[in-house]
Parts: C-alpha cells; sequence; structure tokens
C-alpha cells in the first residue's frame, strides 16, 4: 500500500480493501457521545445524523465503527471533509 500522493480517502478504502483496520484503536461499537468525539461535533449532531438516517444505531444505541468509517468517507461537515489530509 503506498501512500504517497493519495488522500485520506483513498488510503481508507485502500486498506479497507487489503482488509487492514483503518482506525485501530478505536473499538467496534461506539456510543453516541464517542462517536461525537471522532466526528468533532455535538451528541445533538450525532441526534441529528441518527434521525436523518445517516447514522443508524443497534438495538442498545451503540454505533458500528465500519458505518462510521463509510460515513466519513462519504460526507463533510461544515463544508470541510473530515478525513481530509
Amino acid at each position: 500500500m503506498s501512500t504517497c500522493n493519495q488522500s485520506i480517502e483513498e488510503i481508507f478504502t485502500e486498506a479497507r480493501k487489503e482488509g487492514i483496520d483503518p482506525l485501530p484503536s478505536v473499538p467496534s461499537f461506539l456510543s453516541r457521545k464517542e462517536a461525537a468525539f471522532i466526528l468533532h461535533v455535538s451528541l445533538q449532531t450525532v441526534d441529528r445524523m441518527i434521525a436523518k438516517g445517516d447514522l443508524n444505531p443497534d438495538k442498545d444505541g451503540d454505533l458500528n465503527k465500519a458505518d462510521l468509517v463509510d460515513y466519513l468517507l462519504t460526507h463533510t461537515l461544515a463544508d470541510v471533509p473530515v478525513l481530509e489530509g
């Protein structure tokens, strides 16, 4: 995996294709509060994302890390890509 001249999105996408966890220190499931911390948004913003259907919590209210990475790769917050290098 070459990282020269690649965007974070490309690096994350390539890592996932190769079966590499792009966020190894992040647990597989996160609370809404933990997700807000990772996304650098408020808990209320995470709740709006859930209400809108952008994030889907499990029956316990936790969010899957893979879903969070998918969100990061496909959305921007405050007109700035979250995973921009």
